[in-house]
């Protein structure tokens, strides 16, 4: 039926593969030699200042980085070219087919695939669990369903065939205990052929969703974070490229190990930080890495004894009512009123309300997320459009010095263009008001802030003084996600909107006891909101043996928390030894002579692991007297043996370990060192001991106490129950007393709606697998401005209480988001603005012809329509000949208008309406727009419309007058972004879906008809033109209008609104 199944078959097939696999590489590292020899000798020539060769430089440099990736990439696959093979009925094809899968994919030539690559939808047949039918996903595609036949998998060593299997599972236990029995080095080669399939339905899920991982000890979470990161940047190439992603990782030593690898998954180029790195990141220019450096986290003490009070849930809260107060004491919501006052002495008793408290009020309230300085912006130019319309207005005329004087007090009338105010003086008001409240302090230097200093102050920046927002990144992967508190991911969460999170942990290991995750309770609250974000677990370790985890096991029965369950590979080793010395030298040196038989029976990576920095430090002093060690301030992850602080070991695993000293003074019974302990006794690979001086932990020395039991949660994989919080500002019945407003309690309300997940048996069920006794429902209406529940704690911030009209809440679960990665008015890079020289070429048109209300011209490779859609509006559309344009949801789709005539010319084609006149030259297909007098109004330009054929991205150039003013319309159409000579981002990236539009004070607007990335450009030197991402088409709507009024209900009748209420 399928290829020959015995040895001599697999074994010819495998060396004619091997025989590709060298030709290949020969072929990229010759390609390599040559551009790097090209590339020297421009620089040589030219040298790299020079303008005119700097192109041709930056040319051959992308093709030489280009050619070494390759090249790296062939030599993956010289080593071993594959590790799997899966045959299978295709039966929409009606064939058979064998396929061969590798770490890389191998190919003969364009169109001989011999090795698919691991990554690809169909390997994902490879790691199912099961034979028979089987349905893959292609993203952005569809499903396909095969039906698979044979899983074989092959073992390879110095390039030869040694064995391979046929089975129904992935790597089954005898193949997988052969791989994890080999040392570290080896066991990470192997980890792709061995992947699981509970690991590879999470690896495959979609970037464009949130998930936590809850994964045991050993579970393989920052492997399978990895291969996560390399499956995203492989299948979804055009929506994320690595400079998307962040690692936030709890230390630099798992970081760089990290870094060491992901190289090997075809991965380079993702940013990595640690948590305290990311929020400094966002500190921007508040941040001098001169003079401020980042402090180990303050942890609870006598003199300091709330100090993890900082990393809680509450905490967070507390501050975000603090900074809602901090905005209504900065911004005046009273009436604004037109008048005579010491300012401005103006001739006429005038009394005009501007702006009316209610509409500020309401303002504030439906844009939480915006910061002060933006709102005080945008407020301020409401404001003076308003203003405008008044003193332009016809029953009062008002002088040229009055309207200056009047332009002059209102133009800033809510606060400056630019933010004041430190933020770490606001933040030290939030500590003190913080210290009258818990009477206690709270210990805080600017010039060397912890983990939750630099969360608030992130947070801080964000609420208040930001007004050019910067796109971070697209997707957040945390590792050791336990070890953060709640205040660190709800900050994240407010500066890092639009991002989608994967999020890897084991609550089990949380070495921060008193303010990391204990449970995911709250997380899964807060960031699991979306419809298709999960809930995963990874129950199944893989790293230690059965004795060592049995060992581990008996620590972590000790606590009396909950703990999820682990299910161990059947792997046996040595028992766990525990040791006692009479002192600290016989326990050194015993240690050094357990380092050196491990080291002859060739295991590669060993820790020794102590309690804390300080009595590390004092080991690696000692122990290079009999043994070599590495270097302790290296911080990075190698062969040899490293001495390392338990907190350093975090997401890490050796070939052997030794527990150093847990003793029962540094290791007393509790339940934060039952967790440190279980992390220490679950590095180990293949053995662990536990050496010791004094008197043994009970933790290890004792059996677990009758009074002391674990609550086993047995959760499934699931979409969770999703609590949506809204917060809705509720006040006091409003009173015209400053007093009263001053000492008006804190105007937030936090609301909770549960929404429950479905099962697949279409059941309903409340997954939520901790004993937490915090819920939404507790933290909800914390803020409550509703006396007597809460007063405010913050005297001496006084701000005007919002009316007590109660806010209609909105559903916004069913919008339409904007997929493009750029937020509205976000500045686009240079390279976006050049041209592709790439195109699609352009002919002539030489058909003519009316389609009901649509004129149609054809050339041999494109089409244009115009559909008139009312006498002053019309359609204008470009696409490939045998293609169509797909419908987009951002605009509404009505009536077509019947009233106009149209004339074809040997040169150019006439259209005309009542309102419009139009030519379209038939040579490029270029539109100029006129009014009925031929007046033009806008007109396309030479290159006119541009499909570039390898960016799939669509232009269309424009003729703008330089005197007439451009905007494009915001969230609101009271909302104007200027577009004289600037480049803008004109779509609405990760917000609510809605049809960019560029308007003209000549009186004309376009509404672009894409739900996707838009461009604007008016910067002479690359032309004016507007860009649409992700598209083979160039489709917009041309309308005029006697006013601003008018576009703007012209542009409401264009776009959906449907899909925006």
């Amino acid at each position: 039926m399928f290829s020959p199944d015995d040895n001599q078959f697999e074994q010819t097939h495998f060396e004619s593969i091997l025989k590709l696999t060298a030709e290949n590489l020969e072929k990229y590292k010759a390609d390599e030699k040559r551009l790097s020899d090209e590339l020297y000798t421009l620089l040589e020539t030219y040298g790299a200042k020079d303008v005119e060769a700097l192109s041709m430089i930056d040319n051959i440099q992308v093709l030489y980085e280009r050619a070494q990736r390759e090249a790296a990439r062939a030599e993956k696959a010289r080593s071993k070219p594959f590790f799997g093979r899966i045959d299978l009925i295709d039966e929409n094809h009606g064939g058979e087919e064998t396929i061969y899968i590798g770490k890389v994919g191998i190919n003969r030539d364009i169109t001989h695939i011999e090795v698919v690559d691991w990554r690809a939808p169909i390997s994902n047949s490879y790691y199912e669990s099961h034979l028979g039918k089987i349905t893959y996903s292609v993203p952005n595609e569809r499903d396909f369903e095969i039906d698979l036949k044979k899983k074989r998998t092959y073992e390879i060593k110095d390039d030869k065939l040694a064995s391979f299997f046929d089975t129904d599972v992935v790597a089954n236990d005898e193949l997988l205990n052969k791989y994890l029995s080999q040392n570290k080095k080896a066991v990470l080669g192997e980890i792709i052929a061995t992947i699981q399939k509970e690991q590879n339905d999470i690896i495959r899920q979609s970037p464009y969703k949130s998930m936590i991982v809850q994964g045991a000890a050993g579970s393989g979470k920052t492997t399978v974070a990895m291969h996560r990161i390399s499956y995203i940047l492989y299948n979804y190439e055009k929506d994320f490229k690595p400079v998307d992603f962040y690692i936030v990782g709890s230390n630099k030593i798992l970081l760089n190990y990290i870094t060491s690898v992901l190289p090997d998954l075809d991965v380079n180029g993702v940013r990595q930080m640690t948590m305290e790195e990311l929020f400094v990141r966002l500190l921007y220019e508040d941040w001098d890495s001169d003079r401020q450096s980042i402090a180990t986290l303050a942890q609870a003490s006598k003199t300091f004894p709330a100090a993890m009070k900082r990393g809680t849930l509450d905490w967070f809260y507390d501050l975000e009512a603090f900074c809602l107060a901090y905005e209504r004491s900065t911004i005046n919501t009273s009436d604004v009123i037109l008048k005579s006052n010491e300012n401005v002495l103006l001739e006429h008793d005038i009394c005009e309300t501007l702006l009316t408290s209610d509409s500020i009020v309401a303002f504030l309230n439906e844009n939480p997320q915006m910061s002060i300085q933006s709102k005080i912006n945008l407020l301020n130019k409401r404001l003076l459009s308003r203003l405008e319309n008044e003193i332009t207005g016809k029953e009062i005329q008002y002088t040229a010095d009055e309207k200056k004087a009047l332009v002059r007090f209102y133009r800033q009338y809510f606060g400056g263009k630019k933010w004041k105010t430190s933020i770490y003086d606001i933040y030290k008001d939030f500590l003190s008001a913080q210290e009258r409240r818990y009477n206690t302090v709270f210990p805080f230097d600017e010039n060397s802030p912890d983990l939750y200093d630099l969360a608030a102050l992130a947070y801080i920046y964000k609420r208040t003084k930001e007004d050019d927002p910067i796109i971070e990144a697209r997707h957040v992967v945390i590792d050791e996600a336990q070890d953060f508190g709640m205040m660190a991911y709800m900050s994240l969460h407010h500066c890092m909107r639009g991002c989608t999170y994967t999020i890897m942990g084991d609550v089990a290991q949380n070495i921060h006891y008193n303010h990391g995750l204990n449970d995911w309770t709250e997380l899964r609250d807060n960031f699991l909101t979306g419809e298709f974000d999960s809930f995963n677990l990874l129950r199944k370790s893989y790293r230690n043996t059965v004795e060592i985890s049995h060992f581990a096991t008996d620590i972590l029965r000790h606590g009396s928390f909950a703990i999820y369950p682990v299910e161990p590979i059947i792997r046996h080793g040595n028992e766990v030894t525990v040791v006692h010395f009479e002192d600290d030298e016989k326990l050194i040196t015993a240690a050094a002579d357990k380092i050196n038989e491990w080291k002859k029976t060739g295991y590669e990576t060993i820790a020794v692991i102590c309690r804390d920095d300080a009595t590390s430090r004092a080991v690696s002093d000692k122990l290079p007297a009999y043994t070599a060690i590495n270097d302790y301030d290296a911080m990075e992850f190698d062969n040899g043996t490293m001495v390392l602080p338990i907190t350093y070991t975090k997401g890490l695993e050796f070939d052997c370990c030794i527990l150093m000293n847990p003793d029962e003074e540094s290791y007393p019974a509790s339940d934060a060192n039952v967790k440190l302990l279980y992390v220490a006794a679950t590095r180990a690979l293949h053995e662990l001991v536990v050496y010791h001086t004094g008197t043994v932990t009970p933790l290890i020395g004792e059996p677990v106490p009758d009074t002391v039991s674990n609550t086993v949660l047995e959760a499934e994989n699931s979409q969770p129950n999703r609590t949506h919080r809204t917060t809705a500002f509720i006040g006091l019945p409003s009173t015209t007393s400053a007093k009263t407003a001053a000492s008006a309690t804190i105007p937030t309300v936090s609301s909770t709606s549960t929404v429950g997940s479905t099962s697949a048996d279409g059941s309903t069920s409340n997954v939520n697998p901790t004993v937490s006794q915090t819920s939404g429902k507790q933290t909800a209406g914390k803020y409550k401005a509703e006396p007597p529940r809460r007063t405010v704690p913050y005297t001496a911030m006084p701000y005007r209480q919002p009316p007590a009209a109660p806010q209609k809440i909105v559903d916004h679960s069913n919008k339409i988001i904007c997929q493009s990665e750029y937020s509205f008015g976000s500045v686009p890079k240079t390279d976006a603005l050049k041209q592709n020289p790439k195109r699609m070429a352009a002919y002539p048109f030489r058909s003519v012809r009316r389609e009901g209300n649509t004129l149609i011209l054809d050339s041999i490779n494109a089409v244009l329509e115009l559909t008139p859609y009312a006498a002053s509006m019309i359609r204008v559309s470009y696409y490939k000949a045998g293609n169509t344009i797909p419908e987009a949801k951002c605009i509404e789709h009505r009536k077509t208008f019947d009233k106009w005539k149209f004339k074809d010319t040997p040169d150019t084609v006439l259209l005309a309406t009542s309102a419009l006149y139009l030519k379209i030259d038939k040579k490029n297909g270029l539109v100029t727009f006129c009014d009925n007098d031929k007046n033009v109004l806008l007109s396309e330009k030479q290159p006119g419309h541009v499909l570039e054929s390898t960016s799939e991205r669509s232009l269309c150039f424009f003729d703008f007058d330089n005197g007439q003013k451009l905007y494009a319309f915001g969230a609101s159409n009271r909302d104007h972004l200027p577009l004289n000579r600037v480049a803008r981002y004109i779509s609405f990236g990760k917000g609510r879906l809605k049809a960019p539009c560029v308007i003209s004070d000549k009186g004309c607007g376009l509404a672009i008809s894409h739900d996707s990335t838009v461009l604007f450009n008016s910067i002479p030197t690359y032309g004016a033109f507007i860009a649409l991402g992700d598209a083979e088409y160039f489709d917009y709507y041309f309308f005029t209008g006697s006013s601003d009024d008018e576009l703007s209900m012209k542009y409401d009748w264009i776009r959906s609104r449907s899909k925006e209420q």
